[in-house]
């Protein structure tokens, strides 16, 4: 957003990005929605899903129809978010109940799963490694004032999915 602000500016715009969720979990924000029973009723009708075509190609003909994986990083936040939001979830995954077996981690029906688990893992060994971890996808030096802001809200988003994951066995079979 910081790019695309300098962006408008360099435009001559006067524009200004604002993003007033940039501190709240996907649960948080859906817990706080103005319209929760509109949010409640619509979620199963929008797509999270990093491969929602995955099946395109399935010997079963009903199986090719674009739906959420369950399993991938977009659809686990979902699914956390949701379930901290308001408990229950609708939308039909192909992996329904992620406790019903145990995921394997050679496949990817495991792996993002068991990436979670391991991070939640190391992060509870070292609960600071947190502040360096936040820097892991690129540098965090336009707003270097709201570290601590973006690394409560990192802690708070991995502690959403690790409820959604409480149960889950994930390991290579």
């Amino acid at each position: 957003m910081a790019r695309f602000d300098e962006l408008l500016r360099g435009l001559g715009l006067r524009t200004r990005l604002e993003n007033p969720y940039a501190f709240q979990t996907k649960g948080e924000m859906a817990k706080a929605c103005a319209d929760l029973a509109f949010l409640r009723k619509e979620a199963r009708n929008t797509m999270s899903c990093s491969s929602p075509a995955s099946r395109r190609y399935d010997p079963d003909p009903s199986q090719r129809d674009p739906k959420h994986c369950g399993r991938c990083v977009p659809c686990l936040i979902r699914r956390a978010a949701i379930l901290e939001a308001w408990g229950a979830d609708d939308t039909p995954y192909r992996i329904a109940d992620p406790r019903a077996r145990v995921l394997d981690t050679k496949k990817v029906e495991g792996q993002h799963v068991r990436s979670f688990q391991l991070m939640l893992s190391r992060l509870a060994q070292k609960p600071d490694r947190a502040r360096f971890d936040i820097h892991r996808p690129g540098p965090l030096v336009d707003h270097p004032d709201r570290l601590k802001n973006y690394e409560a809200v990192y802690v708070a988003g991995l502690q959403e999915v690790g409820r959604l994951l409480q149960g889950v066995r994930a390991r290579p079979q």
